[in-house]
């Protein structure tokens, strides 16, 4: 006869095992806070893309306006890659996204971090 426990199981796909947070509050805090720096996020860098592209309003030399596309464009891909699955199993309390896109978010931050350091050697 099993017994039933007011705490759930741990398991490796918990939040409370990856990011410490028992209590729901801070969570959706943490969440929200998340939710927040993603979207202006993508609201800044897509300015940026938006006005050095299509207007040509950014004035400078063509190195500074190709090196300023393209932290704007790491910045986005960070914050999809990493912004939004981790705000999505904070909400869930559990990574909801899957084994695969686990494993590609865990290795996708190894390729990213040399991307936005810029060493390539």
């Amino acid at each position: 006869m099993e017994t039933i426990t007011s705490q759930p199981e741990q398991s490796p796909w918990m939040n409370s095992s990856y990011y410490r947070i028992e209590n729901p509050v801070p969570r959706y805090l943490w969440a929200g806070y998340s939710s927040v720096v993603v979207l202006l996020s993508i609201l800044g860098d897509g300015t940026i893309l938006i006005s050095s592209c299509f207007y040509k309003a950014i004035k400078l030399q063509k190195l500074l306006v190709v090196i300023i596309e393209f932290m704007a464009v790491t910045d986005l891909v960070g914050s999809f890659v990493g912004g939004i699955p981790h705000i999505s199993s904070l909400v869930a309390n559990r990574w909801v996204l899957g084994g695969y896109l686990c494993y590609f978010d865990s290795y996708a931050w190894y390729v990213l971090a040399g991307i936005f350091s810029g060493n390539f050697c």
